[in-house]
């Protein structure tokens, strides 16, 4: 009896290491991508990062780079869907829902994870594995989100065909100002951009109604 509460007492402390490597290889991974791209974002660049050996990368996450990225696309999506998630929750409407996903974007675009998602779309190009792990992905949340949309949308009688319309425009917008902060884009310029959208995703649901 006494082996056996030691055995699981032991196995805690080991649990929350690896959970706390698993954290650290995480962030080390999205830095690594936002300062040397997908080409130098290797197991080796992110165990360096991470303060880990590259065998820790590869038992936690597999021996694969694309493993390990797959993972961060997992990690990032997400943490964001938290926050998309936050906003359905808050809004009342199909407008305090736009409004509101806006700010979220507004909120996102700049943090290292959307350049690193970024990196990570774009090298699915030349790897139709890792891109169909991707698109899986992708298409399993859109469908969570779609269908909170669809909720808001069908009690106020506006046309359902105009969600991926508003949410492809929103992702859009997103994607283009993450890119453009890092040519220098201005914040006021980035705040005009937003404001801008915020009016036409209203037009487009005064025009669905």
């Amino acid at each position: 009896m006494v082996t056996t509460r030691t055995n699981r007492t032991a196995r805690g402390p080991r649990a929350v290491k690896r959970s706390e490597n698993t954290a650290k290889i995480l962030d080390a991974a999205i830095k690594c991508l936002n300062k040397e791209g997908y080409a130098g974002t290797t197991l080796l660049a992110v165990a360096e990062a991470a303060g880990v050996s590259r065998g820790q990368v590869q038992n936690i996450f597999g021996l694969k780079r694309t493993d390990l990225l797959t993972r961060i696309a997992e990690e990032i999506f997400g943490r964001y869907v938290q926050v998309y998630a936050k906003a359905i929750d808050a809004a009342t409407n199909p407008a305090e829902l736009t409004d509101r996903m806006w700010d979220a974007i507004q909120s996102l675009y700049a943090r290292p994870e959307t350049l690193a998602l970024i990196e990570i779309w774009l090298a699915t190009r030349n790897d139709r594995s890792f891109n169909r792990k991707l698109r899986v992905m992708m298409v399993e949340i859109d469908s969570q989100l779609n269908a909170r949309w669809a909720e808001s949308f069908s009690d106020a009688g506006l046309d359902a065909e105009l969600i991926p319309v508003i949410r492809y425009f929103q992702r859009g917008i997103m994607r283009g100002l993450a890119i453009e902060r890092l040519l220098g884009l201005p914040e006021t310029v980035v705040q005009r951009i937003i404001d801008e959208a915020r009016v036409t995703t209203l037009t487009m649901l005064s025009r669905g109604a």
